[in-house]
């Protein structure tokens, strides 16, 4: 997806804050992807704490961080967090986020993941993870990330094509598991903009997508949106 759609969401909607009215309906991806994380995470500081000298946590990488918001939410279980995103405008939402936050141990990189290396050094992190971004970074995954570390992502397309690039980059993959589920929403509106918040997707909320927004809203509501996401996780395969 163009720079320019995560520039312009950035702008308009501030980041990905969720500004719709919905239930849920069977299994919640996400959900189950921050059940994971923080898991991970709890394990890895209590091996940290367990050793002499103690180490003060881990360290993790959210890369496609976006407006910074989970990021953020991450950090209360790592010592340090850096999130990495391409879009400038998503960066600067990311720092005015974390300010507001006032949380200390999380920074934020401007930087893209295709076709160059990781802006970091060797051994960085123990977790890196994606949360419906790029998986492109994983070319230079296994070089930043710390012996014992792991790899993982939530993502809502491209399976096989994913799955590939975690193995071809050098990991075995340790988890591939899909959620279905039901996203209903009560109005017209909430449903717009739920629609705009999809990657490629025109803004419904504006008046020249009224006609699109028409067709598609054309059964009353509520209004249904079928879910899926993936949950994959991978460590190093042995060289």
């Amino acid at each position: 997806m163009g720079r320019d759609w995560y520039e312009a969401l950035a702008r308009k909607f501030g980041g990905y804050r969720k500004m719709w009215d919905s239930e849920f309906e069977g299994e919640d991806g996400e959900a189950a992807f921050t059940a994971f994380l923080r898991e991970t995470l709890r394990q890895k500081g209590a091996e940290d704490a367990g050793l002499m000298p103690r180490r003060p946590g881990p360290t993790v990488l959210d890369v496609g961080c976006g407006d910074g918001l989970y990021t953020l939410h991450v950090s209360a279980l790592a010592a340090q967090v850096t999130g990495l995103d391409f879009s400038p405008e998503m960066i600067t939402l990311a720092r005015r986020n974390q300010q507001s936050a006032a949380i200390p141990n999380v920074d934020f990189v401007g930087a893209t993941t295709s076709g160059t290396a990781l802006p970091f050094p060797d051994q960085s992190f123990d977790l890196i993870f994606s949360r419906r971004g790029p998986s492109s970074h994983l070319a230079d995954a296994r070089r930043v990330l710390k012996p014992g570390g792991l790899v993982a992502g939530i993502h809502t397309g491209a399976r096989d094509e994913i799955i590939g690039r975690v193995e071809a980059a050098g990991f075995q993959v340790v988890r591939n598991q899909e959620y279905r589920g039901t996203e209903i929403f009560p109005t017209r509106e909430d449903y717009a903009l739920f629609l705009s918040r999809i990657p490629g997707n025109p803004d419904y909320t504006l008046p020249e997508h009224a006609a699109e927004l028409d067709r598609l809203t054309a059964p009353p509501p509520p209004y249904r949106a079928e879910r899926w996401w993936f949950i994959w996780a991978g460590t190093p395969s042995p060289r």
